[in-house]
C-alpha cells in the first residue's frame, strides 16, 4: 500500500467512526427515557391550557373515552353572587363560555359529561386577569348529549387534579351539544 492509499483508508475509517458516534448520539438524544414530568401536559404560555397528569391513577385521564373522573367531594361553596353562563353549542372540541362571575380568585372551569367524565378544563385567575373565553376539550362533545360546566379550586400547582382540586358547590351551567 502506498502512502496515498493509506491516508485515504485512514480518512475512510475516521469518517466511519465519526458517523457512528454522531448516529449513536442522535439515537441517545431522541430515545432517552422520559421522566414522569414529561408525561404531564404542560401549561401553554397563556396559562389557560389544561394541565393533566396521565401517570397517576387518581388523576383524571381526559384522553380516555371512559375516563374515571369522579370528582373529589366538594367542600367549597360558592358565594351567592357566583354564576356561570353557557348556552347550547355545536358539538366539537371547544366549549365557549357566555360569561361568569367567579366564586374564587383562582381555579378551573371544567366541562364534564353528566356521569362525571371530565372532557376539559381551563385555568382562571382573576387576580392576574386570566379569564378564559372557552374550554378546549380532549374529546369532542356529541350531538344531543347534555354536559355540565363547573368550577374547581386549584391547590396552587396549576395542574388540574381531581384528587386535590375540589369542585366548588353551588354554581354550574349545563348545555346540550347540537
Amino acid at each position: 500500500m502506498n502512502t496515498t492509499e493509506k491516508q485515504e483508508s485512514q480518512k475512510t475509517v475516521v469518517a466511519f467512526v465519526a458517523g457512528l458516534l454522531i448516529g449513536g448520539l442522535l439515537v441517545w438524544v431522541f430515545s432517552s427515557p422520559t421522566d414522569t414530568d414529561d408525561s404531564a401536559m404542560k401549561e401553554s404560555s397563556d396559562d389557560s391550557a389544561m394541565a393533566v397528569s396521565k401517570d397517576d391513577s387518581k388523576k383524571s385521564d381526559v384522553n380516555s373515552p371512559a375516563a374515571p373522573s369522579a370528582p373529589a367531594m366538594a367542600d367549597v361553596t360558592a358565594p351567592a353572587d357566583a354564576s356561570l353562563q353557557v348556552g347550547n353549542q355545536v358539538a366539537g372540541e371547544v366549549v365557549v363560555l357566555d360569561g361568569a362571575t367567579y366564586p374564587i380568585s383562582s381555579g378551573w372551569v371544567v366541562v364534564r359529561e353528566s356521569e362525571g367524565s371530565i372532557l376539559g378544563a381551563a385555568r382562571f385567575d382573576t387576580t392576574i386577569g386570566l379569564i378564559p373565553q372557552s374550554v378546549e376539550l380532549l374529546r369532542s362533545t356529541e350531538v344531543g348529549t347534555s354536559y355540565d360546566v363547573v368550577f374547581f379550586t386549584d391547590n396552587g400547582d396549576k395542574v388540574f387534579d381531581t384528587s386535590v382540586d375540589l369542585e366548588v358547590a353551588g354554581v354550574s351551567g349545563t348545555f346540550v351539544a347540537q
